[in-house]
């Protein structure tokens, strides 16, 4: 059994270089199985040499499956589609390719994440033999984008693909109008999109449209949108080149086209100038419900005109009772002031997108109109489904120092996506160890922000789950640390996860299948729980014991889980985990491995080579904060094979920190010389002190 080797170092984890844990725990078995065989004090250095060579033989050690010439990974579908339903599988293909272009040889492990586990599953680990392979993965019930993730076990290179899971047919059909199809130099219209798949049905929401011109002299044109209900709004500012401009509208690999005319300058012009602000709540949601929209009328030489014109305003809208300057009304008469024509745009009871339609005649008999910008009518509540936290360090030092901060935001949107009337919102924040600000407002971003610090109480210790009993068993077998685990006070390290819990007032999502802007009974929702508790073990079960309750929506003192009914106006929460580490140890097996091929009489001459592992980690096995550093030299004619130097990055995963795996050897195995002494350094720097420990080993 190797011993726990401790030095004054330190560390943090990166590329979640870890080694999958179920397989290398068979290895390591089998390779220490090889390598308790017994050496007499007397072997020759063939006989050493002979033992290693057939430990290795058997089975390779951790972090040694994956060669250095690993270049790519290369993840694709075999169909060719990346486009699958829900509850399906879909094959995938794998290639390894070196780094000269060619498939890899011999045999590799590949570890598989997904960005979002909820959506989908996949087999993982799997062994790639002669650099091809495929892996099945496997929908579940809900739709969404999920990328996946293939990651090479030593040579720090992965390979993405992003599914779409949708039960929605492709785009297969656009229809294109422009409103009004006549304008003048410097109008607007507006560009009306319907898209559609094989059955005549709206496309999902989220799918994106993009516009474009055959001519760029003759305007602008908003570059892309995402559906609603299959319909997107884009908004086209013509130049001062008169004449016919294409527009097209491209969805998937379908597209339409529209013909806008702009008329000459002669005839005089009107151009939409400002919606203030553009985006309003619905009627009585307590957001703006109003928007001042301004056209202007100009003569042929381009100036507002002074005398008071006549122009037609009509609205086009949702249909949820929005209407101009009276209740009811959707055309206005207004007359211009210094060529200005205003009106002001209500809201109704349903969210969607308003536009405006300004008409003047010409001296001449002739009409010319324009469209106004896009007006936004928002849900006015934050969604359970549009609510981000996000934090500016993720690892943060607070198990050795107090006052370390990380700054915590939170990003909420409405049911439709947006975020402006949601300014003034109010989000309020918890924490399960150190110290975090109560509250933050948001801004017209729908954004806010508020600091954590370190500082008493410490993250609560909790009992491992499986994942880290097979974690901290590997650490036990190839260093000797101890390990408890019926002890919630043994160390593991989800003892370092602190849960932060930003909650608000808010709506459950649900599917509008209709479009009324309501919901209605039958309709599809997620049902969240209506009492909220800080997680402090992280398992999503509440433990009355030790865990407290945030929110206790009926005041029982009781956690009461899910109601069965959609809640338009309830407490909704996100939670998020930073991880608290100390000051890092350095781990290693080296006397161990060194005793076991021969001790003082063992001489690293010709191909005997001798293999070692190297583990940092604080006293939860946790990775190190960003920026340490870590490295292992060797001098005195021994050459090394691995990782020599490393640099952690900032996470907050709690999974342990890689666990490195090296090779020493001679770099001149034909050479005469007397052995001399060569020496192991490894080295860790952390908060700008370096720590090291050193070995001496004999180098013929």
């Amino acid at each position: 059994m190797a011993k726990h080797i401790s030095a004054r170092s330190i560390l943090d984890v990166d590329e979640q270089m870890r080694i999958p844990l179920v397989v290398t725990l068979i290895l390591l078995l089998l390779t220490a199985a090889a390598a308790c065989r017994k050496v007499s004090s007397d072997s020759s250095t063939q006989s050493t040499q002979s033992t290693q060579e057939e430990a290795l033989a058997t089975a390779p050690l951790a972090g040694q499956d994956i060669p250095i010439e690993l270049g790519a990974i290369d993840l694709s579908s075999e169909s060719g589609s990346t486009i699958i339903k829900t509850n399906s599988s879909l094959k995938l293909r794998i290639e390894l390719i070196t780094k000269s272009g060619q498939p890899l040889s011999g045999r590799a492990l590949i570890n598989f994440e997904l960005s979002d586990p909820t959506l989908g599953r996949i087999t993982s680990p799997i062994e790639i033999i002669g650099g091809l392979g495929s892996v099945d993965f496997s929908s579940k019930e809900r739709e969404g984008i999920i990328t996946i993730i293939a990651k090479s076990l030593n040579a720090n290179i992965e390979g993405r693909l992003d599914i779409q899971i949708s039960n929605l047919s492709p785009p297969a059909q656009v229809q294109i109008s422009a409103d009004p199809n006549r304008i003048s130099i410097n109008g607007t219209s507006h560009i009306k999109v319907t898209v559609m798949d094989l059955e005549g049905r709206p496309v999902k929401d989220g799918t994106q449209v993009t516009f474009g011109l055959s001519n760029s002299s003759f305007g602008s044109i908003t570059e892309s949108a995402l559906t609603i209900n299959g319909k997107v709004s884009a908004t086209f500012v013509a130049a001062q080149t008169s004449g016919e401009v294409t527009i097209w509208a491209t969805a998937g690999e379908v597209s339409n086209t529209v013909t806008v005319n702009i008329a000459s300058a002669e005839v005089g012009s009107i151009e939409f100038v400002s919606a203030e602000p553009n985006v309003i709540g619905l009627k009585g949601s307590g957001q703006v419900e109003v928007s001042a929209v301004t056209f202007m009328v100009k003569n042929s030489q381009g100036t507002p005109v002074q005398e008071a014109k006549s122009v037609l305003i009509e609205l086009f809208g949702p249909g949820g009772g929005e209407y101009l300057e009276e209740e009811g009304q959707s055309e206005i008469r207004v007359s211009t002031e210094r060529g200005a024509a205003r009106v002001n745009v209500h809201s109704g009871v349903i969210a969607g997108t308003v536009t405006l339609r300004a008409t003047v005649s010409t001296d001449s008999g002739t009409s010319l109109s324009t469209s106004s910008g896009i007006i936004s009518i928002g849900g006015g509540k934050p969604t359970e489904s549009h609510v981000s936290l996000s934090a500016s360090t993720l690892n943060l030092e607070g198990l050795a120092y107090y006052g370390i901060e990380s700054q915590i935001t939170v990003r909420l949107a409405d049911r439709y996506g947006n975020v402006e009337v949601l300014k003034g919102t109010t989000v309020s924040f918890y924490s399960e160890s150190g110290g975090i600000q109560r509250s933050a407002i948001m801004d017209d971003k729908g954004c806010g922000s508020v600091i954590f610090r370190t500082q008493s109480p410490i993250p609560h210790k909790t009992l491992p789950n499986d994942n880290e009993i097979a974690f901290m068993n590997q650490l036990n077998f190839l260093f000797g640390i101890p390990i408890d685990t019926d002890d919630p006070h043994s160390p593991n390290p989800r003892d370092g996860l602190c849960t932060i819990v930003a909650v608000v007032d808010g709506e459950e999502k649900f599917t509008d299948g209709n479009a009324n802007g309501q919901y209605d009974l039958g309709e599809s929702y997620d049902d969240t729980y209506d009492d909220i508790f800080l997680d402090k073990d992280d398992n999503s079960i509440i433990d009355t014991d030790f865990e407290d309750l945030i929110i206790d929506r009926d005041g029982n003192l009781a956690f009461d889980g899910y109601n069965g009914q959609w809640d338009g106006n309830k407490k909704i929460y996100k939670t998020f985990n930073l991880l608290i580490t100390g000051k890092p140890r350095i781990f290693t097996d080296f006397e161990d491995q060194l005793k076991a091929a021969g001790g003082e009489n063992f001489v690293i001459v010709g191909n005997t080579k001798l293999y070692f592992h190297v583990f940092v980690g604080d006293e939860n096995y946790n990775p190190p904060i960003a920026g340490t550093s870590y490295s292992v030299s060797v001098s005195g004619g021994a050459g090394l094979e691995g990782v020599a130097s490393y640099k952690f990055p900032d996470t907050n995963s709690s999974l342990g920190g890689p666990i490195f795996s090296y090779c020493l050897y001679d770099v001149d195995p034909a050479d005469t010389d007397p052995p001399k002494r060569g020496e192991v350094k490894i080295s860790v720097t952390w908060r700008g002190r370096e720590e090291s420990i050193a070995y001496s080993i004999p180098v013929d």
